[in-house]
């Protein structure tokens, strides 16, 4: 059965906002991910496991 607006709406989570310091930290990690991931390539995962 195709979903239309309507049934989508009715199915959304509630979510509690994250607080500031938890943001921090959270985009912090990302972009210490992101600049191994540049700097080394995609291909270190191969060499770890």
């Amino acid at each position: 059965m195709p979903q239309n607006h309507e049934n989508t709406k009715l199915h959304q989570k509630k979510y509690i906002p994250i607080p500031g310091e938890l943001d921090l930290i959270g985009k912090k990690i990302v972009d210490a991910a992101y600049t191994v991931h540049k700097n080394l390539g995609q291909g270190i995962k191969r060499f770890v496991l």
